[in-house]
């Protein structure tokens, strides 16, 4: 049954990709109410084209949502307007499941080293 949860998940994502999973480990590594680009960038160390990509396939298939900053409740911030990423509930349902489906083979190669 796990096997085809999996599979429905990856044909949602249409492809998994290690910075995929990167930039959602990061939604359950520090988990906050809002993420905007930037800060994913510098948390993960991959380039904001890839981080964006994946940000644009997540919300695509509805485990983030995304909204624009709202200037008048935001800390004070030099620039333009911020769009803000947040995990949903299928989002943190269906990537926890992932990411623990993904890492699996790690943790057991960790373990025997």
């Amino acid at each position: 049954m796990q096997y085809f949860l999996i599979r429905i998940i990856i044909r949602t994502l249409e492809r998994i990709t290690l910075p995929l999973l990167q930039v959602l480990a990061q939604f359950f590594a520090d988990p906050r109410d809002d993420w905007f680009g930037l800060e994913l960038v510098r948390a993960t160390g991959l380039s904001s084209g890839t981080v964006h990509e994946g940000l644009t396939r997540l919300e695509r298939a509805g485990w983030v949502q995304a909204r624009w900053e709202d200037r008048t409740t935001s800390a004070p911030h030099r620039g333009p307007r911020r769009r803000l990423y947040q995990l949903t509930a299928v989002g943190a349902v269906d990537g926890r499941r992932l990411l623990e489906e993904r890492t699996r083979g790690l943790r057991s190669i960790e373990a025997a080293s």
